[in-house]
């Protein structure tokens, strides 16, 4: 075999970097960014804590100390993604991180066929009604419209609630593959997934969940799947409440928000004649 004379050969690629930056991560090892490794611990661990927590009690989470995450803490404060209680000194997330999320091609184009669906449903049954996906172990709300009326109840855009908590939940593992599915219920107790199968049963029969509110006390669950030509995308709910006078009975409720399912189910692609809604 020739061989290639050393004026022949491909001089190495000038990157600017020291050569110790510019090779490849040695194998088996990912490449970590400190910062970005401590304000992704920082995200993640005031995900889970709706009351917010102190920079110390971040700290004793993360397992790190006060000087390690001090000045992450208060960037992420100045550029928008935590907000500070000056009451309790107590950190939360804002809805920044959920704002990004929501202008990426898919999310976004969920709300914006959604809204207009969302407004009509919540103006006929004066309810209040919301968007929502599977995010993790999470139901994510995307999008939420209240009741017209001056008074009533509503889910917050951009909240997450534990999948178990919810009937948005059900109705969409009622349609996903059956591996997901066990993805989802690999956590729970053996009573508890037995009755989430007779719940996810009853949804592919009827299409939709009527159910007590397990967060709060005299609210009843709505929930219908919405899907797009692949399959189940995301979950039409509503929390609806007794009124007074009450101009909106719960049966034409579900049935208007069957309705709004169906049709944003069309507008995202969803064959026509499909059985969007199995039991009607």
């Amino acid at each position: 075999m020739r061989k290639t004379p050393p004026h022949e050969r491909e001089a190495p690629l000038d990157t600017g970097l020291p050569e110790s930056a510019s090779a490849p991560p040695p194998e088996g090892k990912a490449m970590v960014v400190p910062a970005l490794a401590k304000a992704l611990d920082i995200f993640e661990i005031l995900a889970d804590a709706s009351r917010g927590l102190t920079i110390a009690q971040i700290a004793r989470e993360a397992g790190r100390t006060i000087s390690e995450i001090y000045r992450i803490v208060i960037y992420l404060s100045e550029r928008g993604y935590l907000e500070k209680n000056p009451d309790t000194d107590r950190y939360v997330l804002t809805l920044r991180l959920f704002q990004l999320a929501s202008t990426n091609a898919p999310a976004g184009q969920l709300v914006r066929r959604a809204m207009p669906i969302l407004e009509s449903i919540a103006y006929r049954t004066e309810q209040s009604c919301h968007l929502a996906i599977l995010s993790g172990q999470n139901v994510l709300v995307l999008a939420s419209e209240p009741s017209p009326r001056h008074a009533g109840y509503a889910v917050r855009t951009g909240a997450a609630i534990p999948v178990r908590e919810t009937s948005s939940g059900v109705v969409i593992l009622a349609f996903v593959s059956d591996d997901r599915r066990e993805r989802q219920l690999g956590g729970f107790l053996p009573t508890e997934r037995n009755d989430w199968l007779e719940r996810i049963e009853r949804v592919r029969r009827q299409g939709h969940e009527l159910r007590d509110s397990t967060l709060v006390q005299g609210v009843r669950n709505l929930s219908a799947p919405v899907f797009d030509h692949r399959g189940v995308v995301a979950a039409l709910t509503m929390g609806y409440i007794g009124q007074s006078p009450q101009r909106v009975g719960i049966e034409e409720a579900l049935r208007e928000l069957k309705f709004g399912a169906e049709m944003l189910s069309r507008k995202l692609g969803a064959r026509e004649g499909a059985p969007i809604t199995p039991g009607d």
